[in-house]
């Protein structure tokens, strides 16, 4: 790669970034191209350059939050074909688990909160642009999920308490990504951290395990 092309490739990234904080500081109407260049320390034409505009710099964004940190739990080896269910909800929870918080290790504070408060900003107000990103990046996961609670309680996919258990294993995975401002209220004379990564994948394993177990031997 050129020092030119390594540039733009650069200034490219920076304007990402500087945009995941603008917009979750601000929200998407109310950010301002000029104030993404500046935080990007680029030129205000470098949005239109390498975007053509606020508009299509939007998705890009939602595109790389979602998409960015797919890689971290791609590498886990898949269970073996015909694996029992409980062995591959423990994969998908971990897959999961790395994929939304593997890639924020070694990042800093800051980008991580900007990170949280776009998501947020998203599931408040989300955009047309939504409905895309989940259907690439997340509808897949919720599918398999729905499959194996499927198994594991002997209910069809659609069914209420499949729904209702997905949910609570969602939620369990989620939690630090809505609820790390209240963690950190929580904690005021600590700084607090992630639990390892694998200890808190198997903690939701075993604790969803345990509740479908319940959930099985006295339906709702």
């Amino acid at each position: 790669m050129s020092r030119d092309s390594a540039s733009r490739e650069q200034t490219k990234e920076n304007l990402l970034r500087a945009a995941i904080r603008v917009f979750g500081d601000k929200g998407f109407q109310a950010a301002t191209v000029r104030e993404i260049c500046q935080a990007a320390g680029a030129n205000v034409a470098a949005v239109n350059y390498h975007f053509g505009g606020k508009e299509a710099l939007y998705p890009a964004v939602l595109e790389l939050m979602f998409a960015s940190s797919k890689h971290c739990g791609r590498d886990l080896p898949c269970p073996s074909p015909g694996a029992p269910a409980e062995e591959r909800l423990r994969h998908l929870i971990r897959r999961s688990v790395l994929e939304i918080y593997g890639d924020l290790e070694g990042e800093d504070q800051a980008h991580c909160q900007a990170l949280s408060s776009l998501f947020l900003m998203e599931m408040a107000h989300p955009s047309p642009d939504l409905d895309g990103v989940i259907a690439r990046h997340v509808r897949p996961d919720t599918d398999e999920l729905f499959s194996i609670l499927s198994e594991l309680l002997d209910r069809a996919p659609d069914d209420d308490l499949v729904k209702d258990a997905g949910a609570c294993v969602m939620g369990q995975i989620l939690f630090y990504t809505v609820a790390w401002p209240i963690v950190e209220r929580l904690r005021p004379d600590e700084r607090p951290e992630m639990p390892p990564l694998d200890r808190l994948a198997e903690v939701i394993t075993r604790f969803s395990l345990a509740g479908i177990a319940g959930l099985k031997k006295n339906p709702l």
